[in-house]
């Protein structure tokens, strides 16, 4: 049931820059669990503020990041970022909200306007902090606990990873807009042929 994490940890090129592995890793989470949209984001480990995003899947949508960065930093909500930084580090939105997504502010005014049924949400850390985070969506269907038990080993493993990467520099991640101001993170899309959503 670990077949993400196990190929995460055989097959991931640890020489890459922080861009390149967060697309090579979702192209491993594509062909293993499954998503329509995936959005891979690098975490400022004091603040938890995310920037330079990967993105996998759906079309360019703009208004979608900027929904999802003001909800997690602005509304209560479930499966915030602060909620996997402790013991538990990966979780759905059925899940969290028991079975009733509309619970959730988020599901409510930004998934299911969409067409995305269910969330899956992962912080990925090392001992050092929490560099980044994994915020995958379903359009029909939900995530099952299969899917959270192949990804949950892998959250250090990509931890570690990006952590090593940032430290190496090989690629900027400005976690701010060109003024200074914390800002809806900057995207870089994964060049792979994706699945439409709504």
């Amino acid at each position: 049931s670990d077949l993400f994490a196990a190929r995460v940890g055989t097959g991931l090129d640890m020489a890459l820059d922080h861009v390149s592995l967060r697309r090579q890793a979702s192209a491993m989470l594509r062909d293993t669990v499954g998503f329509d949209l995936a959005i891979w984001a690098v975490l400022d480990p004091a603040t938890l503020m995310w920037a330079a995003c990967v993105v996998d899947g759906g079309p360019h949508d703009h208004s979608l990041e900027r929904e999802l960065f003001a909800n997690e930093y602005g509304q209560d909500d479930v499966l915030r970022l602060v909620d996997l930084v402790g013991d538990q580090r990966i979780g759905t939105l059925d899940g969290a909200t028991r079975g009733d997504p509309e619970l959730s502010p988020r599901f409510r005014s930004v998934l299911r306007p969409r067409g995305f049924t269910d969330e899956l949400r992962q912080s990925f850390h090392d001992a050092d902090g929490t560099w980044g985070a994994l915020f995958a969506y379903r359009a029909g269907g939900l995530f099952s606990a299969e899917d959270v038990a192949q990804l949950a080993p892998a959250g250090r493993l990509l931890g570690a990873a990006l952590h090593n990467a940032l430290a190496r520099g090989n690629a900027a991640t400005p976690p701010t807009d060109d003024a200074g101001h914390a800002s809806a993170p900057r995207r870089d899309r994964a060049p792979r042929p994706t699945t439409s959503w709504r």
